[in-house]
């Protein structure tokens, strides 16, 4: 009686793609649970993301110079990224850091920005 050969080819190929799944799938679940586990450091680095300028500090508040920064403030405020901390803000501009005002019916602003 012989023995066929048979092909292990398939069945390691399709071993190794469903390992592949199972650790995507597992790497996946871990960063999706995780992800606010851990303090998400809005104001940062990232904090020129949000103002013109400065650290928030009171040496170096960070600067205001258009609409969609106070849009950035009450997002910030609303989401708790501020917490028990104290931040300061001028409104200022961001080359001088000499007051200004902002007109917020200036029409070349987004609409969301402006008021009526």
């Amino acid at each position: 009686m012989t023995r066929k050969k048979r092909n292990l080819l398939p069945i390691v190929s399709l071993l190794v793609a469903l390992l592949f799944v199972v650790s995507l799938a597992v790497t996946t679940y871990g960063w999706i649970v995780n992800y606010y586990s851990y303090s998400q450091d809005v104001l940062g680095k990232s904090g020129a993301l949000y103002f013109a300028d400065g650290d928030g500090s009171s040496s170096d508040p960070f600067i205001i110079s258009e609409p969609n920064h106070f849009y950035n403030l009450a997002y910030l405020q609303n989401i708790g990224a501020f917490g028990s901390t104290t931040y300061y803000f001028k409104v200022a501009d961001p080359d001088t850091g000499l007051a200004i005002t902002i007109d917020f019916s200036d029409p070349s602003y987004l609409s969301t920005y402006q008021t009526v």
